[in-house]
């Protein structure tokens, strides 16, 4: 099973409720199978409920053209000691972005690739 299909139930819950919109949530399942290829795992409840979930989120309210919520400045920290995550990050989203029409701030960008260091240590 996909990492993607090991959150549908997750997803529909979050699609349904409106809380995330469908096209955030089909590029949600296509950033977790490249999450899992690039880094080689098996995203689950346990290793990526909260990166799903944030990252959905993050992505419906930038197709709604929310604002951001203020990034944390510990982030850039941990940034420091994760370039490869940071630099696949920003690729990945901006690509998303591009979908969505509109840039991925880079507080959304830094928050997944801390996410991503995680997950790669």
């Amino acid at each position: 099973m996909s990492g993607a299909n090991a959150f549908t139930e997750r997803m529909d819950l979050l699609e349904s409720s409106g809380q995330v919109t469908t096209t955030a949530r089909q590029l949600t399942d296509e950033v977790i199978d490249e999450i899992e290829r690039e880094f080689a795992v098996q995203l689950d409840e346990g290793s990526g409920a909260q990166l799903v979930t944030h990252l959905a989120m993050a992505l419906s309210r930038l197709d709604r053209g929310e604002p951001e919520p203020t990034a944390l400045s510990v982030v850039s920290d941990v940034l420091a000691d994760c370039p490869r995550e940071h630099d696949f990050s920003r690729r990945l989203l901006a690509r998303c972005g591009e979908r969505l029409g509109r840039s991925v701030p880079e507080g959304e960008i830094a928050y997944l690739a801390v996410h991503l260091c995680v997950l790669s240590s």
